[in-house]
């Protein structure tokens, strides 16, 4: 993510665009950076002694084969949530009851920090923010500054107490503009019966759609996720079908006993 952008020229031009950008987080960070795609280089050149790639994702998977990986050799194989810790979250909430609409992410611009920004100055919802990062105190600044008391800064927070608080909420907003490998919060959300709303990039968009647990915003995210969300507060039923939706995909899909199941399949080579 660079200039407000997802970049992928490292995977067409010259990987030194890493290190002439600093994408990483600074110089150290993208010097570091460029050392691993070297040494994945170096890794590739010796690819017979690899028999399979994991994708944790479509998205992956056809990142993979942008790179010159043999399509043969790759098998997409999800991440997983421990359903026995989620499960003790997991409540059938009244959705007319429900009020909140939760975020959670590293306070970021490539994390949608300013479609936040845009939602709460536009429409008075009741928003809780959970996470910390570059972005936390221009945040926590721009409420204070407008008097936005709809508004609920968390901070970071650890496991349990995110998830007491996502578990009551009406829907998870996932803005991200860099694109994700798959989307983890997603993933969690979609356990505890949480409808989504999320940017279409990526694998993220992917698993919202298979999964067909919330909406998927493809373009002007800032209108785009406004009209996601008031077609939310005004159809309890579509909240209500999302949500089972999500769930029934986690338990059928998800969960690590049935990730560990395809782990095995790998290496068996079924």
């Amino acid at each position: 993510f660079r200039e407000g952008h997802y970049c992928n020229k490292c995977q067409s031009k010259s990987i030194f665009n890493a290190l002439k950008h600093q994408c990483n987080r600074g110089f150290l960070n993208s010097m570091m950076f460029l050392i691993s795609l070297r040494l994945l280089k170096f890794i590739y050149t010796n690819i017979n002694y690899v028999t399979k790639f994991i994708a944790v994702s479509s998205f992956i998977q056809e990142e993979y084969i942008k790179y010159g990986i043999d399509p043969k050799r790759i098998v997409v194989k999800n991440n997983a949530v421990n359903k026995n810790l989620i499960m003790g979250f997991y409540k059938k909430y009244n959705f007319e009851d429900r009020k909140s609409i939760v975020y959670v992410a590293r306070m970021s611009e490539a994390k949608g920090l300013g479609v936040i920004k845009f939602l709460i100055q536009n429409t008075t919802y009741n928003y809780e923010i959970i996470g910390d990062g570059p972005g936390y105190i221009e945040l926590s600044s721009f409420c204070i500054r407008n008097n936005y008391k709809n508004v609920i800064l968390h901070g970071h927070l650890n496991s349990n107490e995110t998830l007491t608080i996502v578990s009551k909420a009406l829907c998870s907003l996932i803005p991200s503009i860099c694109s994700e490998a798959f989307g983890l919060v997603a993933v969690e959300c979609m356990a505890l019966g949480i409808p989504i709303i999320a940017s279409n990039v990526g694998g993220l968009g992917k698993l919202i759609q298979q999964s067909q647990s919330g909406l998927t915003v493809n373009e002007d995210y800032n209108n785009g996720f406004l009209s996601a969300l008031n077609a939310f507060f005004s159809n309890p039923t579509l909240l209500e079908e999302f949500s089972i939706n999500g769930h029934n995909y986690f338990r059928t899909n998800l969960t690590e006993e049935i990730n560990y199941l395809e782990l095995i399949k790998v290496y068996n080579n079924e």
